[in-house]
């Protein structure tokens, strides 16, 4: 659907007309006409969309999906709540560490905080998580962009803490030498093990068996959230 039908939606959906919505933004009916009309409408800038998103409550995102996104957006959130209830009960919880996938990232402290805790329901547990129990599993916050396109930066991630050990090649998340990363690792010939990066334009790092002995594997990567905690 077009950046017109939606707004066209919001509009309608909110009760307002369109000089409501230029009042409430601040330019000229006409403007607002223009995005609007059924020939050659013009697409608002991604400042006045965030504008618009801004005074109606609508997330930027949501005027450029497609119904079908929608539907399946609403269907997560459905099926996800920030508080527990008879529906949503398996709880994952959110910490307060950055795994370090390119040079910006940090942990916290030893022992995080729970910055959020996410309840899900069994339905959504499945389709979210592809799990059918919540043992071992956390979320963590990934802050740059070397997993790209697998992960991006700023996604949430689900973790699995089951996994402490390397079971074959994979995304784990991983300490040494005091610092946390996610990367992919692969064990070579030679007994290595190569760090890399989904994105190539950081280079991969390798560790041999002696300084592997002193990795702590803190779990294994599952499944980005689809969408951000603070929609809920």
């Amino acid at each position: 659907m077009s950046i017109k039908k939606r707004i066209e939606q919001m509009i309608s959906e909110k009760g307002w007309n369109q000089t409501d919505l230029a009042m409430k933004l601040g330019v000229t009916p006409q403007a607002v006409q223009q995005w609007l009309r059924n020939e050659n409408p013009t697409t608002p800038s991604q400042a006045r969309l965030r504008k618009i998103a801004d005074v109606s409550g609508y997330p930027v995102h949501w005027f450029s999906m497609s119904d079908e996104e929608i539907a399946r957006e609403e269907f997560l959130i459905s099926n996800m709540r920030g508080k527990s209830d008879d529906v949503h009960s398996y709880q994952i919880d959110l910490l307060d560490v950055k795994a370090k996938a390119g040079a910006g990232g940090y942990i916290n402290n030893e022992y995080p905080d729970i910055i959020q805790s996410i309840y899900f329901s069994k339905d959504g547990l499945l389709e979210i998580v592809g799990r059918k129990t919540n043992n071992g599993l956390y979320m963590i916050t990934v802050p740059t962009d070397s997993m790209s396109p697998t992960i991006d930066k700023g996604d949430v991630v689900f973790i699995d803490t089951n996994v402490t050990a390397y079971i074959g090649e994979g995304i784990y998340i991983f300490a040494v030498d005091n610092e946390v990363y996610i990367k992919r690792l692969q064990r070579i010939p030679g007994g290595v093990y190569k760090a890399l990066s989904d994105n190539k334009s950081y280079e991969p790092f390798e560790m041999t068996d002696d300084l592997f002995e002193t990795v702590t594997i803190i779990g294994k990567f599952v499944r980005v959230l689809p969408i951000h905690p603070r929609d809920l």
